[in-house]
């Protein structure tokens, strides 16, 4: 199951729209045989080849997608979070703070809307919506230990 569900993300991520084989190849110095190896599910396939850390690595580098990444901490039980450039001023975390209560009140908004109705969308929404207030979150605490070293949070 593993194996199969990885060789499935990292065939969105070798296939996505944003480079194409001959491209991913030359950004990642690796055989496009290689890359179209990697991206056949592993366990169902006798061709395929087993994807490599370097690989895998190289390709998320070039693509700039993560889906397997998050794939690999939330199958082990962990969670995956981009950490949100630190703010440059105190205007630029007023920003963020100020957004991350509208976004607070959106996802708060989901959240109802699939306890009264919960369907795939709503439940898909609920749960993009809090992994964004975490990723500002995380924001915020990564601006307050940049911009004020005396100020530690226990994280």
């Amino acid at each position: 199951m593993f194996w199969t569900r990885l060789s499935k993300e990292l065939y969105a991520t070798i296939h996505g729209r944003k480079l194409t084989i001959a491209e991913l190849s030359a950004a990642t110095d690796l055989s496009e045989s290689l890359l179209y190896r990697s991206a056949l599910a592993y366990t169902e396939t006798p061709s395929a080849t087993p994807p490599s850390l370097r690989l895998v690595i190289l390709v998320m580098k070039a693509t700039r997608d993560f889906r397997v990444l998050k794939f690999i901490c939330n199958y082990f039980g962990f969670i995956c979070l981009r950490l949100p450039r630190v703010g440059r001023n105190k205007k630029d975390n007023l920003v963020k703070i100020s957004e991350l209560q509208e976004l607070h009140a959106v996802t708060i908004q989901y959240l109802l809307e699939y306890a009264r109705n919960p369907t795939k969308d709503s439940q898909k929404n609920s749960v993009k919506s809090l992994y964004l207030c975490i990723e500002y979150q995380t924001g915020i605490i990564r601006d307050l230990r940049y911009n004020f070293h005396q100020l530690e949070l226990p994280f």
